[in-house]
């Protein structure tokens, strides 16, 4: 056994503790507070200075990527590294919402750990998550055009769209008399079109027997008025909808193709 020269080629296997850090560096005890040679890594000091092989000036381990504080003993959540899709700067997991039906879900990664990987952000120890045929159900969800690893941002364009547009139709119900807007928000839809009332505009309304039923433009009334029997029963029908819980115990954790994320 002899040492290595400048210029002499070696092998050697690091172990990295996996702790999250936010500014990435490794603690080991040995460099803590140290001085290192940028060209003799073996010269180690306790005080800055310069090296006594090669004269460069030493550097401070934490410039290396060391830190003197030591890590706490907090856990990580790992998943297997089939589980997350990677593209660009995306990292997204499919996450089983309920049984069989999986939503995409951002998360942010860290390091990797034999077959498995880190979850810095994006997901809470516990949760369902698909650890294979991630890709097909990705190709469905750009199918369908659902957010997916292309576009994971998609939902919440969506989401903030969708505000957008309950803003608007709330504020033309509002623009009806106090006293009709209770009303108009109870129908929620067109009878005719099944578009909701202020989606178009203050939403007009036709008489019915001494009652008001809301349409979502003028355009309607004329097809209204030939059929008011009809459209009145929908909007009744619409009324009395209400899903009933389902009686049943508890669903269970679905095994097949899902796994809960861990903490190590």
């Amino acid at each position: 056994r002899g040492q290595l020269r400048i210029g002499d080629y070696a092998s050697a296997e690091i172990d990295v503790p996996v702790e999250p850090s936010p500014d990435r560096l490794i603690f080991d005890p040995d460099l803590a507070n140290k001085w290192i040679s940028p060209r003799h890594p073996h010269i180690i000091s306790d005080t800055p200075g310069n090296c006594p092989v090669c004269g460069e000036k030493l550097i401070s381990a934490r410039d290396l990527g060391f830190t003197a504080d030591e890590p706490g003993s907090g856990l990580v959540t790992v998943v297997p590294r089939t589980s997350v899709l990677q593209a660009a700067e995306h990292s997204v997991i499919y996450v089983e919402t309920k049984p069989g039906r999986f939503e995409i879900r951002r998360v942010q990664t860290g390091v990797v750990v034999g077959t498995d990987i880190v979850i810095k952000d994006g997901l809470k120890t516990g949760e369902n998550i698909a650890v294979s045929g991630g890709f097909l159900l990705d190709s469905q969800m750009q199918l369908a055009g659902n957010p997916s690893l292309i576009d994971p941002n998609r939902f919440e364009k969506q989401q903030d769209d969708a505000l957008d547009e309950d803003s608007k139709m709330l504020a033309a119900i509002h623009s009806l008399p106090e006293e009709e807007q209770q009303a108009a928000l109870e129908q929620v839809v067109c009878p005719v079109t099944e578009y909701k009332l202020g989606s178009m505009g203050v939403p007009p309304k036709a008489p019915y027997e001494g009652r008001d039923i809301y349409l979502c433009c003028e355009g309607c009334r004329s097809r209204f008025m030939k059929n008011r029997e009809h459209y009145v029963a929908l909007v009744e029908s619409r009324r009395q909808d209400v899903p009933k819980p389902k009686q049943g115990g508890t669903p269970k954790s679905p095994e097949a193709n899902s796994r809960q994320s861990e903490n190590d």
